[in-house]
């Protein structure tokens, strides 16, 4: 059986921008300081970029691609809001908690 791929954010917007020649996926990862095949799995959808990457690519399309600022904005928010969520205290729950059901 194999793995569903998912078409992440960041992958979308990498897509973008080198589909219109702004920039080739080699000088962005050395910017980013990623490898290439690190991006590719991300396009791919085999992999997702990990939250300070998808940051860091949000601001570099903003200066090197600014046709596609829309995305690299949404990218960049989402991506504060993943960090955000993964930084709340423990407190917090995405659910109810069981004795609520009671």
């Amino acid at each position: 059986m194999s793995v569903a791929k998912r078409r992440t954010a960041a992958a979308r917007l990498l897509s973008a921008v080198v589909a219109d020649d702004e920039i080739s996926l080699g000088a962005l990862a050395a910017h980013l300081r990623l490898s290439v095949a690190t991006l590719e799995d991300c396009v791919d959808g085999v992999r997702p970029l990990d939250l300070e990457a998808q940051l860091r690519l949000a601001a570099l399309v903003c200066l090197v691609a600014p046709r596609h600022e829309r995305l690299a904005r949404a990218l960049y928010a989402q991506a504060q809001a993943a960090m955000r969520v993964a930084q709340a205290s423990p407190n917090r729950h995405m659910t109810y908690p069981k004795e609520h059901f009671r």
